[in-house]
C-alpha cells in the first residue's frame, strides 16, 4: 500500500513539473511575438527601415557613410551605458561600438 501511495505522488510530481515546463514555453512564445509585433509596428513607423541591426552613433565623423558596426556570429558589437545619480542630478550615458569601413572584410 505505502508502495501505491508514493507511485501516486511521484506521477502527481510529475505531472506539476510537466505543467511547469509548459507554462514557461507558452509565456516564452507569447514574449516573443509581443517582441515581433513590436518590431513590425517599428518598421512600420519607421518606413520599413530594419533597425534590429546597429546603426553607427551620429556624433562619428562620417558616420554611416564611412563606417559600420561590426556584427559577427550573431553579436552585434554596439552597446549603450547608461549612469544616473540621483542625488546630484548627473545623467551621463556611453555609445560604445566597434567599427569598421564599410567594405572592409577584416579588422580595423
Amino acid at each position: 500500500m505505502a508502495r501505491a501511495a508514493k507511485t501516486k505522488k511521484a506521477t502527481t510530481a510529475n505531472a506539476t513539473v510537466k505543467k511547469a515546463k509548459t507554462a514557461k514555453v507558452d509565456q516564452s512564445l507569447a514574449v516573443q511575438k509581443i517582441v515581433e509585433k513590436k518590431v513590425e509596428e517599428e518598421k512600420k513607423q519607421t518606413g520599413g527601415k530594419d533597425f534590429t541591426s546597429s546603426q553607427v552613433d551620429s556624433h562619428v565623423p562620417g558616420g554611416e557613410n564611412l563606417y559600420q558596426v561590426v556584427e559577427a556570429n550573431g553579436v552585434t558589437y554596439s552597446i549603450y551605458l547608461m549612469w544616473s545619480d540621483l542625488k546630484v542630478n548627473h545623467n551621463k550615458y556611453y555609445v560604445v561600438q566597434v567599427l569598421q569601413r564599410k567594405g572592409a572584410t577584416g579588422p580595423g
